[in-house]
């Protein structure tokens, strides 16, 4: 939760180009009420979804380490990656084919 007012900001700076962020709540299946309440209080106005069984199943099962940033272009292409794996430790991912940032999530899941 700490990366919130970190992406608030950023998405305060950029919210009238093209460019939008959008977060996805990990664990909010089960904890909706908590997760807006949350949000609310902390005044997140950027959009955040809870995912359905196919977005966990195709992205969110896949994400080793929390907060992860993907930077996506408007051709749907993958440009970075950003995973946090542990309190001191941030992998930067350049631009790869989809099946080596699979390969690298999920080396960081173990």
């Amino acid at each position: 939760m700490g990366e919130l007012p970190n992406m608030q900001g950023a998405y305060n700076e950029i919210k009238n180009e093209d460019v939008n962020i959008i977060g996805i709540v990990e664990d909010g299946k089960d904890n909706e009420k908590s997760v807006k309440k949350i949000l609310k209080e902390n005044n997140i106005t950027y959009t955040n979804i809870i995912p359905d069984e196919k977005l966990w199943d195709d992205l969110v099962s896949l994400v080793g380490a929390f907060p992860t940033s993907i930077l996506v272009n408007d051709k749907g292409e993958i440009l970075k990656v950003k995973l946090k794996n542990n309190a001191e430790s941030i992998i930067e991912i350049p631009v790869l084919k989809k099946e080596e940032i699979l390969d690298i999530f999920n080396k960081n899941r173990k």
